[in-house]
């Protein structure tokens, strides 16, 4: 009898610890290109009991859903700056918080290449906030839950960087 009060109490235990380090799971946005079939999702997780964001990611999946790339930071990284898509050595799109809080939210800068022959970029204005229980991103403040990523190709050369991001419907 003692031996299963003891089991009991440690099975409880090792729940009770495995229950509060649990996520939960925020897709973001939905990012496709005119380039490739490849779908982004950028999402983020949260912590089950203080429902403050813990990591931010960007998964990469082929055009038939299968998982090609998955990257992962925290807030702090993320006030940094990360590069959330390197192609030939460079960094094609970063993306820079200000502003932050886990519990709301805060103002992110997407830098994206334009052009890798002449170093050009575009800033442009994200913005990640709790809306309720859910979490959004705002691009051109309205809700982006799809974006799509415009090529910017040169002939006979190809692919330099990237012309526009436009939110989609």
């Amino acid at each position: 009898m003692k031996n299963l009060i003891k089991t009991s109490l440690l099975l409880s235990m090792v729940l009770g610890t495995m229950h509060s380090a649990q996520a939960k799971d925020h897709v973001l946005s939905t990012i496709t290109n005119d380039d490739d079939k490849n779908i982004y999702i950028m999402g983020l997780k949260t912590d089950d009991q203080t429902e403050a964001v813990t990591k931010i990611y960007k998964k990469e999946l082929d055009g038939k859903g299968k998982l090609l790339n998955k990257i992962e930071f925290t807030p702090g990284q993320l006030e940094a700056g990360v590069s959330i898509v390197k192609r030939s050595g460079r960094d094609v799109v970063n993306l820079k918080a200000s502003n932050v809080d886990v519990n709301y939210g805060g103002d992110i800068a997407m830098k994206t290449l334009v052009n890798a022959l002449k170093k050009d970029f575009k800033t442009y204005d994200l913005k990640v906030e709790k809306n309720g229980e859910k979490w959004q991103m705002l691009f051109d403040n309205k809700v982006a839950k799809k974006l799509h990523f415009t090529t910017n190709k040169k002939f006979l050369i190809g692919t330099v960087g990237i012309k526009n991001v436009q939110l989609k419907k």
